[in-house]
């Protein structure tokens, strides 16, 4: 009881000093620097939003306090902040992808995926292969759909895989299995075009290109892609040679016989195949778009259309268009809409989008700031710094 009551307290005190900070650090701390007046109160609202989702552990309405505090400072006019939040492409590309996303999710075709991967042939007698095709295998489901849903999948799977090959709960196995079902969802990351992290780098495109530098999306993948690879062969390299976990079992371990990986549809029916075209085609597009230079050609012009938001507002109409043979929605959009929109990262995504365009404003002179306290230590430095 004692304990509650004082994280009611510290929770109420520190939201008391977080709404301070946003709505009267400007008044307090004068300007300085580069820094206009109004540039401190958005310094002021760029704290507290943070210090603000940090304790109370919440996000919908620290990022909808932070929007409005903008509106509240002057540096938005309310149409502005709701155009700049709402009417954002990107708050639309992730909503419509992540609906996509989850219509696929829920006819199961991410657990075919990942057993028709774990049942391939050639991964007979290799307990280290194995592995690392099973970490493969998640990994895909997360790029595919997101990471929640590779690790919701991982548990049954890997429980399965377990009780076949007679390992105890508290076999060491199990633990490092368990810890790298967990880290695969950073393959959710690989594609810089979906999933939470496109609020982070919205954020990171706008701040750079005031200092003329674009966001390379073939060299984030790129990047991502080697870095998943490296850590998921030590990873797996690791359980044998650091851990020194027992694999004997697994060299007899036939994946295409193993129950677990049994059962259910053994292969994608016409729906899932559909789905899985119709996200093929929205990434197909969006990595076309990143190796496609800026030019006047017809090919670009064409493709350029619909943008990073519209292709999947595309793909969405079409997939609530189809009917099944019964005459129901091949996607129910208004479902899929409200059971996968997460409004907590659409407010996030809105409020520091806004408040990145208003650091890397030229009027507030945040950017200019920040450049004289980087310049000095880091301008001589080596590339890689």
């Amino acid at each position: 009881m004692a304990n509650t009551i004082r994280k009611k307290d510290h929770y109420l005190i520190w939201s008391i000093i977080a709404v301070a900070i946003i709505f009267g650090f400007g008044y307090i701390c004068p300007a300085f620097s580069t820094v206009t007046e109004l540039g401190v109160r958005v310094l002021g609202v760029f704290i507290g939003v943070i210090l603000l989702t940090i304790v109370t552990n919440q996000v919908i309405w620290p990022s909808l306090l932070g929007i409005y505090a903008l509106v509240w400072h002057g540096y938005l006019t309310p149409a502005a902040a709701l155009s700049g939040w709402l009417g954002s492409s990107l708050v639309g590309q992730f909503i419509f992808i992540t609906a996509v996303c989850g219509a696929l999710s829920a006819t199961g075709a991410p657990v075919i995926i990942a057993k028709k991967i774990m049942g391939l042939k050639f991964l007979r007698g290799r307990p280290l292969l194995f592995i690392f095709f099973y970490f493969t295998a998640l990994s895909v489901i997360c790029i595919l759909t997101d990471s929640i849903a590779g690790i919701v999948i991982a548990f049954p799977l890997f429980e399965g895989i377990r009780d076949e090959l007679g390992y105890s709960k508290d076999d060491p196995f199990c633990k490092v299995m368990i810890l790298g079902s967990y880290l695969t969802s950073i393959s959710g990351f690989i594609l810089p075009f979906k999933g939470v992290h496109l609020a982070i780098i919205a954020v990171f495109t706008t701040v750079i290109e005031t200092f003329g530098l674009e966001f390379n999306g073939l060299s984030y993948m790129f990047s991502v892609f080697v870095v998943w690879l490296l850590f998921f062969l030590g990873y797996t390299l690791s359980i044998k040679f650091v851990f020194k976990c027992n694999l004997e079992p697994l060299k007899n371990f036939n994946p295409s016989n193993a129950s677990s990986l049994q059962g259910g549809d053994a292969r994608l029916n016409k729906e899932q195949g559909i789905l899985l075209g119709a996200l093929g085609v929205g990434i197909l597009y969006s990595v076309i778009m990143m190796l496609v230079p800026a030019s006047d050609s017809v090919l670009y012009t064409k493709l350029s259309t619909l943008g990073g938001a519209w292709i999947w507002i595309a793909i969405f109409l079409v997939l609530c268009m189809i009917r099944r043979k019964d005459g129901s929605m091949l996607l129910n959009g208004q479902k899929m809409l409200a059971d996968n929109t997460l409004w907590g990262v659409v407010c996030l995504m809105g409020c520091f989008s806004l408040l990145g365009m208003a650091i890397s404003s030229n009027d507030l002179g945040i950017k200019d700031w920040i450049a004289s306290i980087i310049t000095p230590l880091l301008g001589n430095s080596s590339w890689p710094v």
